[in-house]
């Protein structure tokens, strides 16, 4: 037994570099789809984590101004777990020599929901001689204003001491004024001492039973509707803004829709492929030992002796590099995927949860494969005599091709050319396996790619093709025209939110010229078909149709500025970044008070003189470039870009790693035929040619195999990724064809030189036994 046990020991030294190469796959595999698979519930258990330790509201209530008993009464409601009154309101306040409008929030420093995490200075005093506030941080569309700084609004002195975080704020989102109509440039918090008389116009609350369900799963939101509607009928006269509606939570659960769906998808795909590779690779080890499966055989270890042998290599390697897997998927990726967001987000600390269930599956589903076609491979070999086994095996005779029944082809080609077709088709099994694992990681290569373009274009369309206007300012809505606007083309129009089934927001644009619009927006139902905006129109972007099941000719209920209005869609646009309705102002009858708050414009170069004047004037209150208009859009496409990476990176290593695998297979079923030729005296060069040359046709064909299924496999990826305000670009770019052309082949030619090696091993004398 002892020499039996050095005997698997000395083996195991023996088929060290095979083995490795097959825990690289699998540590390759089930790393890359752990780490995936994980990554969106990871995103999701780091944000809950993070609302939980703050209380985040599950609702928020808006109201006109109430007192202290009316909101006891709410607050007494048996659904109602938690919840603290406080009075909100906007308006302009000066900052840093400047009127920026601000959403001022009294509200009591001590309450235990949507509690505020202190970043910068310190929470206010109630027994300060100063009323002192804090204000929410920094970010993209809130403006920076220092601890220490002095205003004052209400006839009252105000000083800022700290910058908080409210939980209801991590996306870089623009927050626009339900009262005024414009954004919002900063968030105030102070104590009730700014007020002379308690009233309230909001309450934050969380529910009973809320806290039982997933805040991202459809049972939370299903959950929370269900209670609403039953707060609705004792408590009508609010309106309530749940966590979905919240824009920070919405948009942070559609990005992690987007991983979700790459998730879903790639790490299969990888999966299969990773598998495949390795059976291959476990294959090539039990064909190379039949000489040994023989002797054992011979000396009278029996079948199952032998079988545990080969069971043993299996479960090592493949469990070894299931455990390598998870150690560097498991937290390495989410946290890659996770940290990718922070361009978008101001995120809590990553946290990381293990998924034991999906984290099992993975690997041992790879571990089973390995040891299911270890034990089918042998068993097919120990179907055979122990003296056919001591033989080296025969190799398959050629047969004749379909080519040469070409003769006009066929006689044409040199010797060289012909052996080399002859054999492509004399292998089959190499055939598939170089087809579907070349392929295969083309495919995922491409649709990496393929899934940053479409993020790409569909800015490009946007912003270089449908809007034609290059500055966004708006202004005062009592000057309906500026004189400094005179000398540009632009357009005037009424930007409002309305209400669509009272449970979502859209912003309705109101055009003051209606055919002159479309000199400003070009509106595209597809990109071959044209619309032509009038007076009878109303143009619903595709994401929010498409969200709610409207189609062409449907009627449109909406509550504009608290009157109902009816219309019927005439055209859905396929625009991409955010929802709009666009309504022609001759449709309301004058049954509307229309006011202009935004003006579009087109300038050929933005002017510095232009850019201050705009700035400097009292009746401009924001001025959006078109770096500014491209900000969401740019913030989305360069977090893809870490994940991205991930993924290719991931698929140029497959590629690498296959490549090598079954160049190594095809040079081991050659060897006597490549010791035949080292025999006839060929060169190096030339017996290395003969084998990579069928490679080389082969993988090309291969890889244009992956290119189409690449196309296939992105375009339904993208029809998976449904986010609420972005609509992708369902095409890949060009260069994105060529990237993963140039790759594959860049990979071909590095396993090209990592193969020359194992030519040059071939022991000719010990190959060319079988001819003996």
């Amino acid at each position: 037994m002892k020499k039996y046990h050095k005997y698997i020991l000395k083996d195991i030294k023996k088929l060290l570099p095979k083995l490795i190469a097959i825990v690289l796959i699998v540590t390759l595999g089930v790393g890359f789809s752990v780490g995936l698979y994980t990554s969106a519930p990871n995103m999701r258990y780091s944000v809950e984590k993070y609302f939980a330790s703050t209380n985040a509201a599950d609702i928020i209530v808006q109201g006109e101004e109430f007192d202290k008993d009316k909101l006891n009464n709410f607050i007494e409601n048996p659904l109602i777990k938690e919840a603290y009154g406080y009075y909100s309101f906007d308006s302009d306040v000066e900052f840093q020599n400047g009127m920026h409008l601000a959403k001022i929030n009294v509200i009591d420093f001590e309450n235990k929901i949507n509690k505020l995490t202190l970043l910068e200075g310190r929470f206010p005093d109630k027994d300060s001689e100063t009323i002192e506030i804090v204000i929410e941080r920094k970010q993209p569309f809130f403006i920076e204003v220092p601890l220490g700084y002095e205003t004052e609004f209400l006839d009252k002195t105000v000083r800022v001491v700290g910058i908080v975080h409210n939980p209801w704020y991590f996306a870089f989102v623009e927050e626009i004024s339900y009262q005024e109509q414009r954004p919002i440039e900063i968030i105030i918090y102070a104590s009730k001492d700014l007020l002379d008389e308690d009233i309230y116009t909001n309450v934050v609350a969380t529910l009973v039973g809320a806290d039982k369900y997933d805040m991202f799963s459809d049972e939370y939101e299903e959950f929370i509707d269900e209670k609403l509607e039953e707060l609705k009928l004792e408590h009508n006269e609010f309106f309530y803004t749940t966590r979905n509606l919240n824009q920070s939570f919405a948009k942070y659960k559609s990005d992690v829709k987007i991983v979700e769906a790459i998730a879903l998808i790639f790490p299969l795909f990888f999966l299969l492929i990773t598998i495949l590779v390795s059976m291959s690779s476990i294959t090539r080890i039990i064909e190379d030992q039949r000489n040994q499966i023989g002797t054992l055989r011979s000396l009278g270890y029996g079948k199952a002796k032998i079988l545990n042998k080969y069971i043993l290599y299996a479960l090592i390697s493949s469990g070894l590099g299931a455990v390598l897997g998870i150690a560097s998927g498991v937290y390495f990726i989410p946290l890659i995927v996770y940290n990718a967001y922070e361009t978008i987000y101001n995120l809590p600390p990553f946290l990381i949860q293990y998924y034991w269930g999906i984290t099992s599956i993975i690997s041992f589903s790879m571990i089973i494969s390995v040891v299911i076609v270890t034990v089918g491979v042998l068993l097919q070999a120990l179907k055979e005599k122990p003296t056919e086994l001591l033989k080296v095996k025969t190799q398959k005779p050629g047969k004749k091709i379909f080519l040469e029944r070409l003769p006009f082809i066929w006689k044409r080609l040199k010797f060289k050319y012909k052996s080399t077709m002859r054999n492509i088709f004399r292998y089959k099994k190499n055939l598939i396996l170089t087809l579907i694992g070349i392929g295969g990681s083309t495919a995922l290569l491409l649709a990496g790619f393929g899934i940053k373009n479409s993020v790409d274009l569909a800015g490009k369309y946007q912003f270089e093709e449908m809007m034609q206007y290059n500055l966004e300012i708006s202004i005062n809505p009592t000057k309906s025209n500026l004189a400094i606007l005179d000398d540009y083309e632009s357009l005037y129009i009424m930007a409002v939110n309305a209400k669509y089934e009272n449970n979502d927001y859209i912003s309705i644009i109101i055009p003051k010229d209606t055919f002159y619009t479309n000199k400003f927006i070009d509106f595209q139902a597809s990109k071959k078909e044209n619309i032509n905006f009038g007076t009878s129109s109303v143009v619903v972007t595709k994401q929010f149709a498409d969200k709610h099941k409207l189609h062409k000719g449907d009627n449109l209920a909406l509550n504009i500025s608290d009157d109902e209005y009816n219309f019927v869609i005439t055209d859905i646009q396929e625009y991409y970044f955010g929802n709009n309705i666009y309504i022609a102002r001759e449709l309301f009858n004058n049954d509307i008070d229309i006011f202009y708050n935004k003006v579009y414009l087109k300038t050929q170069e933005l002017e510095s003189n232009l850019k201050s004047q705009l700035e400097e004037d009292g009746n401009i209150l924001k001025v959006m470039f078109e770096e500014d208009l491209k900000y969401s859009f740019q913030n989305t496409s360069d977090s893809m870009n870490s994940i991205i990476i991930v993924l290719v990176l991931s698929a140029c290593a497959l590629a690498i790693i296959i490549n090598y695998n079954l160049i190594l297979i095809n040079i081991h079923t050659r060897k006597k035929e490549i010791a035949t030729l080292k025999v006839l005296g060929y060169q190096e060069s030339e017996v290395t040619g003969y084998v990579f040359r069928e490679t080389f046709i082969v993988s090309t064909i291969a890889i244009f195999i992956g290119l189409l299924f690449g196309k296939g496999l992105h375009y339904f990826i993208i029809n998976r990724i449904v986010i609420d305000g972005i609509l992708l670009y369902n095409g890949i770019h060009w260069t994105s064809y060529l990237y993963t052309f140039v790759l594959s082949f860049i990979f071909l030619i590095i396993v090209y030189f990592m193969s020359i090696p194992g030519t040059k091993r071939i022991d000719m004398v010990d190959a060319l036994k079988s001819y003996e």
